[in-house]
């Protein structure tokens, strides 16, 4: 299937008819009067009864703020241009103790499937922003280079791949400042600010160029001194996905060489998932969490999301990609032969309530059968949606999963 014209409307142009004026103004101004006038006073009166919460064994606030984040997504999503959203991978953003630096891409290091693939969607390699963390306290002399046998995280935020950000300033940045307030053994955090599905024609953000982003990210902790087995790469969501791919990349070329001469470094000391989207596809749409837990979860998700984020990623190669194709959806039932062998130890953690369970149970078991049961860590929390540990009202579930992260990390 071959892209369409630039000057044909996307999905994303076709189905969200409330991006443009007046329609945009019109529609958020009637979802945030009859939010607050309607819907939250009538939340609040059922919600002083279990069995008009969301979850029977949610607090009325809980309950509320989960129902709020559903009309604020999807309002967000009706009537908001992407590509005029900040940040931009195109600069560093500054901003108070904001510590930004560029990664260099490595086409030399661009092999097999996924430079058949950039060739195919004309996905350039280009420089991307990077941003520090360092725990509280924390001087070092110079905050990008390693300290010998330090330990320190990678972090490849989600977002569904079209929102999200590395930036200190933005939601996500709770997840790495979280793992440097309860990880003594964390002292610094690097979040990559890889390139979105933003922008006609989809060129920038179209498989693979996560995947070459969050490669260049690894490579360039690499190239200032630290050594794999002191790096831990983390991913949320779609973040998640992206991680898998990464280590993916580095265990099957691991002997390729560049004409410099050139390889890959070995994998990470390990692996951190949480609530990792390992099918984008549509193979666990129709039944189990993704259907049983949409009462509950906040990422209900609709066809239009679908469409919209299979038509991008895949574009001259067509939306079917993301059914069929390993690196997008490794754990995709239309997928056969993907094997977890040769990655590290890896904790993975779910939420009980999250649409995304059932796959992400898939993907524990394939995980547990190709490196091991013991090296692989679950942490199921009960009555935890999606991504629960990036939300700071979620507790206590989210200190807990940050409590157990620490454990897990203190035993590497």
């Amino acid at each position: 299937m071959t892209a369409k014209p630039t000057n044909t409307l996307s999905p994303f142009d076709r189905l969200y008819t409330c991006r443009t004026q007046p329609w945009r103004s019109l529609y958020t101004v009637y979802r945030l009067v009859s939010t607050l006038l309607f819907r939250i006073p009538f939340w609040f009166i059922i919600g002083l009864f279990p069995w008009g919460r969301v979850h029977p064994q949610f607090t009325v606030k809980k309950a509320l703020i989960i129902r709020i984040t559903r009309v604020a997504i999807e309002t967000v999503y009706k009537t908001t241009q992407l590509g005029k959203l900040p940040p931009s991978y195109t600069e560093i953003t500054p901003g108070p103790n904001v510590n930004g630096v560029w990664v260099q891409p490595r086409p030399d290091l661009v092999f097999g499937d996924i430079q058949r693939a950039q060739e195919a969607n004309n996905v350039r390699d280009v420089p991307i922003p990077g941003y520090w963390y360092d725990k509280d306290g924390v001087t070092p002399n110079d905050p990008c280079r390693p300290v010998p046998g330090e330990k320190i995280v990678y972090f490849i935020h989600g977002g569904a791949f079209v929102s999200g950000s590395a930036h200190p300033s933005q939601s996500y940045a709770g997840i790495p400042k979280g793992l440097l307030h309860h990880c003594p053994s964390i002292k610094r955090v690097f979040a990559l600010e890889y390139r979105l599905l933003r922008t006609l024609p989809f060129v920038e953000g179209s498989f693979p160029a996560m995947i070459l982003d969050s490669l260049n990210g690894y490579m360039h902790l690499i190239e200032l001194g630290y050594a794999p087995e002191d790096i831990i790469l983390l991913g949320d969501s779609a973040g998640g996905n992206l991680a898998l791919s990464l280590c993916r990349y580095l265990v099957e070329y691991a002997d390729e060489k560049s004409p410099s001469g050139a390889n890959l470094p070995r994998v990470p000391s390990a692996l951190v998932l949480l609530s990792p989207w390992g099918d984008i596809g549509d193979s666990y749409n129709y039944e189990g969490s993704k259907i049983e837990n949409k009462k509950y979860d906040y990422i209900v998700g609709t066809p239009v999301n679908q469409e919209y984020i299979s038509w991008a990623i895949g574009r001259r190669m067509g939306a079917n990609v993301v059914n069929t194709n390993p690196w997008i959806s490794p754990i995709s039932k239309h997928v056969n032969g993907v094997s977890f062998r040769g990655f590290p130890k890896t904790f993975i953690a779910a939420g009980g309530l999250e649409v995304l369970k059932d796959q992400i149970t898939v993907l524990k078991e394939k995980m547990e059968g190709d490196i091991g049961e013991e090296n692989v860590e679950f942490y199921l929390a009960p009555l935890a949606v999606h991504d629960f540990i990036l939300l700071h009202w979620h507790e206590p579930e989210r200190t807990n999963g940050f409590r157990k992260i620490a454990a897990w990390v203190s035993t590497l």
